[in-house]
């Protein structure tokens, strides 16, 4: 059954399987301390492997349950200095950003068996015209979408057609209070991005989520960022 599948999927052969086999096993054989139970313990954790590896996929296939989130990381240039993330700091050259429709045929070969698309990055707004052809492809395909923003970037006119395809935007909020948001971001933005977040509330509803990087400095903002 699982060789159909594979086949079928053009997924790898016994020999890749067979050394995916040995790269768990030997580390797993070589942390057993006790010769007495090396065997048995391998033999068991082969026959793990076996039923983790050869029927989980294709009984959730056969099922119909989608076991894969396509994650794409569209850029990591970024309209903010966060600190606490620093990829602002290493832009992207324009010449290696990847075309979207390479992304696309991706998509299509994949989708069979995603539960999820997510965009993040950087700042995937950043490429509105692609995060939007994403979406209205992922629409078309049947798969959810989640694209993950700053919220710096964000108008009207993106949200009304965002909110037609129905996937979800998550918006991170690390504070409500505008002098620690602008040290959070490393920029004067909070007036500019909470205006932003009214309006895709007004506009997404329930599309719209929230999302937060706890630490000590924003532990006890957490009660008023959920509000």
């Amino acid at each position: 059954m699982s060789l159909i599948y594979s086949l079928k999927a053009g997924q790898p052969n016994f020999t890749h399987g067979f050394q995916d086999y040995l790269g768990e096993i030997i580390p797993f054989s070589k942390r057993i301390k006790n010769p007495l139970l090396k065997v048995p313990l391998v033999a068991l954790k082969s026959f793990e492997w076996a039923i983790y590896r050869w029927y989980k996929t294709p009984i959730r296939r056969f099922y119909g349950v989608k076991s894969n989130e396509l994650i794409y990381m569209i850029t990591n240039a970024c309209n903010e200095k966060c600190p606490k993330c620093g990829i602002w700091e290493r832009p992207e050259p324009k010449s290696h950003h990847l075309r979207i429709l390479h992304f696309l045929k991706c998509l299509n070969r994949l989708h069979h068996n995603l539960y999820q698309v997510t965009l993040t990055g950087g700042e995937p707004l950043l490429f509105k015209r692609d995060v939007m052809l994403i979406a209205e492809e992922a629409k078309k395909l049947g798969v959810p979408m989640v694209t993950i923003t700053n919220g710096r970037t964000l108008d009207e006119a993106f949200l009304r057609r965002y909110k037609n395809l129905g996937h979800i935007l998550v918006i991170s909020i690390d504070s409500v209070q505008p002098e620690k948001w602008n040290q959070f971001r490393g920029t004067k933005s909070f007036d500019i991005v909470m205006p932003k977040i009214e309006l895709a509330k007004s506009i997404l509803g329930d599309q719209l989520r929230v999302q937060s990087v706890l630490s000590r400095e924003t532990a006890e903002e957490v009660p008023k960022v959920i509000e």
